[in-house]
């Protein structure tokens, strides 16, 4: 592929476009490589030598680089990657050659000097690392979210937790047998989430929490998405792009590493997605004997792979990947026998599965313009999306997306791996997925709620809570359509959380310090600061006494995602009418009016919430240690919002690293006219001395956004 581009622009520092005077998406994805590497190859290099388990030798050989090299080779991104090249159809494969030529007809020529300065040299980008690119995306952040929280279930029983507690944590969707929780105490667990958890995430992005809503009205849709992830780090993860082909456009946000736009919008259809919450991780438990697994009364040998990691400083470490039919065994890979006895495995449908249909439909998205046909496809990529879809004549449609396993139960806790009734039974097809076209109330709205419908798959066991669609519903129901009312919408820090609490426990917050807070979080409001004191204090309180040691619950709220992205699962008991038993179960010896009355006891905190509640923006590669003189890090932002607010503002640290859900793109579109109003937190190019790194930064901390024309 060595044609030209009839022309390439930046538009407003920012979006990258490119016009072609043909409609052959292999020369399209061809260019879209070679900007991608031209623009934001560091990002790329950095997530494929993580993924890949090649931090000690190309980055940073020291004992928690070498525990994520350990880990990312266990998982197997890099070595399944590899053989799923082999099941993707010629079309996709061309396809995503071409990609591969663009970004190496770059990266062969020039390396971005600060990759050079660390030893990085020329390694070709193939199309195993595109795939090993989504898989990365969609493991990391996304399912290993869903395995920390069944992880946390096996170790509260471990621990002693009784199990009616822990069902009821999981709201009544399994049954714990007495027998299950004597066997679990007998099962070795390696890297348990409480206290020892990793840093595995510092460099690739969450891209856990999002709001998008599409309405239909007098004819046309507007559409408005707003994905939030972690915007602690520059440059932004996203990349904004303007394909202009021959006969037709596409417009919206692409993933570098990966063609295709990911979100947006064309001529004729509208489409982005949030995180679907669908629970495609489940934990076995194994029983091994002399190397070999359990399957019911036989023993066969493990399957094993031998990897040898490559370290600057110390001798190369050579380690062992065992896996039964079920998963791969989480046991110390270093060690040259596992012992007998019971074990978990891990199961992860993405692991080996997913590509190729995934990658057709980012295809099928230039290539179609009916709503139904986008849907069919988008149905069958392998992350769990929640994807809504509009056009021009008036049509919405919501389609649920991800490779779903057939499994007995409903996932949240391990079963006996050897016992064949337990073993997934293949995927559920994307046709059986949920979709919903056309409503009666003419809107439609996702924000990592609980979507299972008994017409279709239920498919989710443990999403947010519903705080953000139930306040998104309530303002779209008053039907003032407009596009400025949809920014206003994406912009609100209005908690309905707090609402909750304060109309629930009316009598005790009626003389307290909060009894006059608005619920709104806005960075101004020392009240969202002292409700966030009030309410961290409420789970310290209640997790300390039912669930763990005090430092043990100290680690949670503080250095996991648990409570971050699972905090409805708590909420529940004290805001929704539980039956007497449930009731009785948690507050027999002190009632949930007395926990909240004991945490209101805590000092007034004298901070505003922009104080209390603030990120630093730092480079991705260094991570905040850039010398102050080059100034391209930004200190001390002020974040609005919280985690149940529309405009997420959740600022906190996960596995020893800050994190964040904030918005890190928003779109706002109307389907009848060609423009779009959007706006990223940073800017088109990773390189901190262009001038590109940081174009659209001082909008998105402005609150405002870029209209974008389409010809």
């Amino acid at each position: 592929m060595n044609q030209k581009t009839n022309k390439t622009e930046v538009l407003n520092g920012v979006t990258r476009v490119l016009e072609f005077d043909t409609n052959d998406l292999g020369e399209v994805f061809y260019w879209q490589g070679h900007y991608h590497a031209t623009d934001r190859f560091i990002q790329m290099e950095l997530l494929r030598i993580i993924a890949s388990g090649r931090i000690c030798e190309l980055l940073n050989d020291d004992e928690d680089g070498l525990a994520i090299d350990k880990f990312m080779r266990t998982l197997g991104l890099d070595h399944y990657s590899k053989l799923e090249v082999q099941t993707l159809d010629q079309d996709t494969s061309n396809y995503l050659q071409s990609y591969c030529d663009g970004v190496n007809s770059v990266i062969s020529k020039k390396i971005p000097l600060v990759l050079k300065a660390l030893g990085i040299s020329y390694r070709p980008w193939e199309i195993k690392d595109c795939i090993m690119t989504v898989k990365a995306m969609s493991y990391l952040g996304l399912a290993q979210g869903q395995q920390d929280l069944e992880k946390f279930f096996i170790e509260l029983l471990q621990k002693g937790v009784p199990k009616e507690k822990v069902e009821s944590l999981m709201n009544g969707q399994e049954k714990i047998s007495s027998e299950l929780v004597a066997i679990l105490k007998k099962t070795k667990i390696y890297q348990n989430i409480i206290p020892s958890a990793k840093d595995l995430l510092r460099l690739i992005p969450k891209v856990q929490a999002s709001n998008n809503w599409v309405v239909s009205t007098e004819g046309t849709t507007l559409h408005s998405c707003d994905p939030h992830l972690e915007c602690n780090r520059l440059p932004s993860v996203w990349y904004e792009m303007q394909l202009k082909l021959k006969d037709s456009y596409l417009f919206g946000i692409s993933m570098p590493g990966i063609p295709g736009i990911v979100m947006g919008r064309s001529q004729d259809l509208a489409f982005s997605f949030t995180y679907g919450f669908m629970d495609t991780i489940d934990y076995f438990i194994e029983e091994i004997r002399s190397e070999s697994y359990r399957n019911e009364e036989e023993f066969i040998e493990l399957f094993k792979r031998k990897e040898i990691i490559k370290r600057k400083k110390h001798h190369d470490e050579k380690i062992r990947v065992l896996e039964t039919r079920n998963g791969v065994i989480e046991y110390d890979p270093s060690s040259e026998v596992i012992s007998d006895g019971l074990h978990l495995s891990m199961a992860w449908t993405c692991q080996k599965d997913g590509a190729s249909k995934t990658f057709k439909a980012l295809t099928d998205i230039f290539t179609t313009n009916h709503i139904d046909q986008l849907a069919d496809s988008l149905a069958e990529v392998c992350i769990s999306c929640n994807w809504l879809l509009s056009d021009t004549k008036g049509n919405i449609i919501y389609q649920q997306s991800g490779l779903a396993p057939n499994r007995k139960d409903r996932g949240l806790l391990p079963l006996l791996g050897f016992r064949k009734e337990n073993q997934w039974q293949g995927f559920i097809p994307g046709n059986q997925l949920r979709r919903d076209k056309n409503p009666e109330e003419g809107f439609l709205v996702t924000a990592n709620n609980n979507l299972n419908d008994e017409n279709f798959a239920c498919v989710i066991n443990a999403p947010m809570a519903d705080y953000r669609i139930d306040y998104i519903n309530r303002e779209l129901s008053k039907k003032t359509w407009t596009e400025d009312f949809m920014k206003k919408l994406q912009a609100s820090t209005y908690s309905i959380q707090a609402e909750h609490f304060l109309k629930r426990y009316n009598k005790e917050f009626s003389s307290s310090h909060l009894k006059d807070f608005d619920c709104d979080y806005n960075i101004n409001s020392e009240a969202a600061t002292d409700f966030e004191v009030f309410y961290k204090k409420l789970l310290e309180n209640f997790i300390s006494d039912h669930l763990l040691n005090l430092k043990e619950c100290h680690y949670t709220l503080s250095e996991t995602c648990i409570v971050t992205d699972f905090y409805g699962l708590f909420d529940r008991l004290f805001l929704s009418e539980i039956c007497e038993p449930e009731y009785n179960l948690w507050f027999n010896s002190k009632s949930a009016a007395q926990y909240v009355i004991d945490a209101l006891k805590v000092k007034k905190d004298s901070q505003i919430w922009g104080e209390a509640n603030k990120i630093d923006m730092n480079f991705i590669l260094f991570d905040g240690k850039l010398p102050a003189f080059i100034s391209r890090d930004i200190r001390n932002v002020p974040v609005k919002g919280n985690r149940a607010t529309v405009s997420q503002g959740a600022v906190y640290r996960t596995k020893g690293r800050a994190s964040s859900f904030l918005p890190s793109w928003k779109m706002v579109t109307t389907m009848n006219e060609n423009y779009a109003f959007t706006v990223l937190p940073g800017g088109l190019n990773d390189n901190i001395f262009s001038k590109f790194y940081k174009s659209d930064l001082q909008n998105w901390l402005d609150g405002s956004y870029r209209k974008t024309e389409f010809v």
